[in-house]
């Protein structure tokens, strides 16, 4: 079975023979911030976008909320967003997961619309630089946290010896929950999306590799901004009181943090060996996420040893927004279910 975000969801169809105008007429009278249309129908005749300068696709993007990774740091000025624009919308734009594809770029749309109406952002592509405003009381972080797991200790460990024998790159290891996503579909009406976006989501089993939706094959959702304004900079506060690594991220481009960027701050600690304190502390906070695991005490802690092993019984929730620290900028916070 393909999978939902692959290639395959954009099927190739044979363009139609129409005179150049009527296709450059098309394209212009498309609204500029409909990436997935203008996407598509480069895809279809690139010659309709041939004196199409990049700044096009570069505004584009940044109104559907898609920025740079950190993989792209060190070539920033030189990025060709049309070729990123178009990756997106080939490889995902068709997406059927309620959290990607078509669904995604609205709600992504709707934040920025808001972004940029407020004070923040002074200019597109200007990632905005928050200290010391105590009151900011709207920013929020992208509702993808809610949906993203890592695959479980027995992908990466060796169970004997719990030491980790295969290593993933954060875009190999997170990936959308598909079940849990259908399942918030039917609790949340209005996040569903518009009809023309609206696709039945097949039955994926979560716990069966096949079924995983990674990160690597959602572009949409790695690039999208973590956060409602984009931000330059953004403090961890912890996750179950653990305190990660990488508390302060600062993309050194003075891109916008992204959500691939989040992860990879926590998906760097995912091993990190849990204390017998630590674990028991969490066994009697979170007894309901443990309620169906039926384990016995002494197989509760071999089962949750490590910061992977307690995300995995108990996904995250979200990203919460805690303050903003006078120094630091914005401080989150991960929450678990």
């Amino acid at each position: 079975m393909p999978r939902l975000g692959s290639s395959s969801a954009l099927k190739s169809a044979r363009p139609l023979r129409l005179p150049k105008e009527i296709h450059l007429l098309i394209r212009d009278s498309t609204p500029s911030w409909d990436l997935r249309t203008h996407g598509s129908y480069y895809l279809a005749i690139p010659s309709v976008y041939q004196t199409t300068p990049d700044e096009f696709w570069k505004l584009a993007c940044w109104d559907n909320g898609i920025g740079a990774l950190a993989e792209e740091d060190n070539r920033l000025a030189n990025l060709r967003w049309r070729d990123i624009a178009a990756d997106c919308i080939r490889r995902d734009g068709f997406c059927r997961h309620p959290m990607c594809g078509g669904r995604l770029l609205e709600y992504n749309r709707n934040r920025m619309k808001d972004a940029m109406a407020s004070e923040h952002l002074k200019k597109p592509y200007q990632a905005a630089r928050i200290r010391g405003e105590l009151n900011f009381t709207t920013l929020s972080a992208h509702r993808i946290f809610e949906w993203i797991g890592f695959r479980p200790s027995r992908d990466v460990h060796v169970q004997e010896t719990r030491k980790v024998h295969r290593k993933f790159g954060v875009a190999e290891d997170a990936h959308l929950l598909p079940k849990r996503a259908l399942l918030r579909l039917e609790e949340d009406g209005p996040w569903a999306g518009p009809p023309n976006y609206h696709n039945p989501l097949p039955g994926i089993d979560v716990a069966d590799n096949t079924g995983r939706e990674y990160l690597m094959h959602h572009p949409l959702a790695a690039r999208s901004f973590a956060t409602s304004v984009p931000l330059d900079s953004i403090t961890f506060c912890h996750i179950h009181d653990l305190q990660l690594e990488y508390t302060y991220l600062e993309p050194k481009s003075k891109r916008a943090v992204t959500v691939e960027d989040v992860l990879f701050a926590l998906h760097y600690d995912l091993d990190f060996e849990l204390s017998f304190w630590r674990a028991k502390t969490y066994v009697s906070e979170h007894g309901r996420c443990l309620t169906g695991q039926r384990w016995t005490i002494a197989e509760t802690f071999e089962r949750l040893e490590t910061l992977r092993d307690l995300l995995t019984v108990c996904p995250l929730r979200e990203l919460k927004f805690q303050c903003i620290e006078e120094s630091d900028g914005p401080s989150f916070s991960f929450e678990q279910v």
